[in-house]
């Protein structure tokens, strides 16, 4: 072999040294979106938190990665490292909802409701935005009877926990308690009759993927 084709030869070897990771590479990073979206759908977690970190190690751009992991943060209630990654994907994500409308959870359940509003707003969530936005300063969810402690009888445990409640100064009624509810919810009529405040609707998703439209509203009282 004479001493150019020496040359060309090695230099193309060189190149597909230097090719070659950068194609694989990218190929890992999908390979483990993809393993990671499987086991999020299938409900595992840990092992799809694990997936989006090592594509995230592989590509620090990886908007995908970056919201998945907010995301599985926060439901599991991590909520300033849910902060820290939806802040991170909305810059990487700047067209997609997703990021701004989990973002927005993450600052509900800390009762950051001014924050929350205004993501929820640009992610076309007005009625929730409204509701949030009309408690304006004050302190949602304050306990004002002065007790340290305060216990609530149980009507029956069995099937579900019931107890008894007064909303805005009405009569007794029965309330059931379900981990799957994140707020009270009321029955239209008497949420009426309560003089409950309505800001308008969005669409609930409940057990079997069932929707129906849900009304958002805010009592004085319960």
């Amino acid at each position: 072999m004479n001493r150019f084709l020496r040359r060309l030869v090695t230099g193309a070897f060189f190149l597909c040294l230097v090719c070659r990771p950068a194609c694989a590479g990218d190929e890992d990073v999908a390979d483990l979106l993809k393993q990671g979206n499987e086991l999020f759908r299938a409900g595992q977690f840990g092992d799809a938190e694990a997936a989006y970190q090592k594509a995230l190690a592989r590509d620090a751009a990886s908007g995908e990665a970056v919201l998945r992991l907010g995301e599985i943060a926060l439901l599991s209630n991590r909520l300033g490292e849910a902060e820290r990654h939806l802040t991170k994907a909305i810059d990487l994500l700047a067209a997609d909802p997703r990021p701004k409308l989990l973002l927005a959870e993450a600052f509900y359940r800390q009762d950051r409701f001014k924050n929350a509003a205004a993501l929820f707003r640009a992610g076309d969530k007005g009625a929730i935005a409204d509701k949030l936005e009309s408690f304006g300063e004050k302190v949602p969810y304050q306990i004002q009877d002065g007790q340290d402690t305060t216990r609530v009888k149980f009507v029956q445990t069995d099937p579900l926990p019931i107890v008894r409640a007064r909303i805005n100064g009405s009569e007794e009624v029965l309330f059931l308690i379900d981990t799957g509810a994140a707020e009270l919810i009321l029955d239209p009529e008497f949420a009426e009759s309560v003089g409950a405040v309505r800001f308008g609707s969005t669409t609930g998703t409940f057990a079997g993927g069932k929707q129906a439209p849900v009304q958002h509203a805010r009592v004085q009282t319960s």
